[in-house]
């Protein structure tokens, strides 16, 4: 997060902003780590072992941790989804055909990918930035929506982010009641700086459409 420190006006929830980011730095973007208290391969271990396993990283940014996940879990499918143009053609150079990619706005997914689609989405540091512009309720709402769209019956929410205000974690979970997702907050991993979080959609019986 060094990179930021010089210029705190920095719009974390700006996808431009995001954008010009990764197009400035370059190479040097993909050392960046957020939520380092948290080691990658223990998020890794927090993926279901499961064979065949679809896993959505969204605004996945150059962190490591498709790497760890792929050394944890050999069976599991990952597609790396960012708003930014500069950060997808960064990882399609370290990592090529390992992964699938996608350059997309989270907060439309639906109209770029198929319904009940993933098994996991993996959230590391996007609901944190969404959170950081005004009227953030709205793009969260959106995402949550969007989420349980592509989710298959049965999957999850797994969010790692700076630990909620209880006013928040309501929010989510009234939202998240709306859309067939229940949150559990506090999960095995979290640390006095960042939270653990997951989101499981009903198994049946429920359309966030």
């Amino acid at each position: 997060m060094e990179a930021f420190s010089k210029d705190s006006s920095f719009d974390f929830s700006s996808k431009q902003g995001w954008e010009e980011y990764y197009n400035r730095q370059g190479k040097e973007a993909l050392d960046m780590e957020w939520h380092s208290s948290i080691s990658l391969n223990d998020i890794a271990e927090m993926v279901p072992e499961e064979e065949s396993l679809e896993c959505l990283m969204v605004g996945c940014g150059t962190s490591h941790l498709p790497d760890a996940v792929l050394q944890k879990r050999k069976g599991v499918s990952i597609t790396l989804l960012d708003s930014s143009s500069s950060c997808i053609n960064q990882l399609q150079q370290r990592y090529g055909n390992k992964m699938k990619y996608v350059c997309g706005d989270a907060t439309r997914m639906s109209t770029f990918l198929s319904s009940s689609t993933y098994d996991m989405i993996l959230d590391k540091g996007l609901m944190d930035a969404l959170f950081c512009g005004e009227g953030w309720d709205h793009p969260i709402q959106s995402l949550l929506l969007e989420s349980a769209n592509i989710l298959k019956p049965g999957g999850s929410y797994l969010l790692l982010g700076y630990r909620l205000m209880s006013a928040t974690k309501d929010f989510l979970e009234q939202t998240g009641e709306l859309n067939g997702l229940q949150w559990k907050f506090d999960c095995e991993g979290s640390t006095e700086r960042v939270m653990v979080s997951i989101a499981r959609k009903a198994n049946e019986g429920f359309s966030a459409l």
